[in-house]
């Protein structure tokens, strides 16, 4: 099961598995902190997991550029830019290598992982975690951002992408998640109040619609 919703699990990961399946009551004691194991059968039996960015996945990753792009989602000079970027496989996964690591990052960046959500070898979304937040993300972004592949939405992935998330932050280490959404978005604000989202503030931001701010708990 670990390995179905964990990348390569870590020691720390492996620990925080489930100790025993109770098949009479078809529940689990322990999962991760004491996560009920049932919360994650649909995605267990959907094969989702979330990978860090590889080869494997290139072509699939490309297709979703394409996509935003006929959907008008990004501009020409974007998807230009996205595409020749692609097509450096090697120095692409380079950088959101050192990204999680740290390394050579742009002024006022911190350190960040990106995970694409996939199926078999079918990329669907992807998502952000970062592990401690600076005065940007505190405004937009919080500690989790995700984005759905257009042609995959309205299939309940955006609530499965953002409880593995959860999972993800859990094992990093984080006891509380800070995460947000535009005011208009009302699918985001359906899915983070779902997932366990307590609504903190309304934040104003310049130009665009005021960004919602909430709390998950992940203990």
């Amino acid at each position: 099961i670990l390995k179905l919703l964990l990348q390569n699990p870590t020691v720390k990961e492996k620990k925080l598995g489930f100790s025993y399946w109770a098949p009479l009551t078809g529940r689990c004691s322990n999962l991760f902190g004491g996560v009920d194991i049932i919360k994650y059968l649909d995605i267990l039996l959907d094969m989702l997991r979330l990978v860090l960015p590889s080869k494997k996945y290139m072509k699939e990753f490309t297709a979703y550029i394409r996509e935003l792009y006929k959907r008008k989602e990004i501009s020409k000079k974007e998807f230009n830019d996205k595409i020749k970027r692609n097509k450096d496989i090697n120095a692409f996964l380079k950088r959101l290598k050192d990204d999680r690591n740290g390394i050579n990052l742009e002024k006022n960046k911190i350190a960040y992982t990106i995970y694409w959500l996939v199926n078999g070898k079918k990329y669907i979304g992807t998502l952000r975690l970062n592990k401690r937040l600076n005065k940007k993300l505190r405004i937009r972004g919080g500690h989790i951002g995700y984005v759905i592949r257009p042609s995959e939405r309205k299939k309940g992935y955006g609530a499965k992408i953002l409880r593995l998330g959860l999972l993800k932050a859990k094992t990093k280490g984080l006891k509380k998640v800070l995460i947000d959404c535009r005011e208009n978005n009302i699918a985001s604000k359906k899915i983070i109040e779902a997932n366990g989202g307590v609504f903190i503030k309304k934040k104003r931001v310049k130009g665009e619609p005021a960004s919602l701010h909430y709390y998950i708990n992940v203990k």
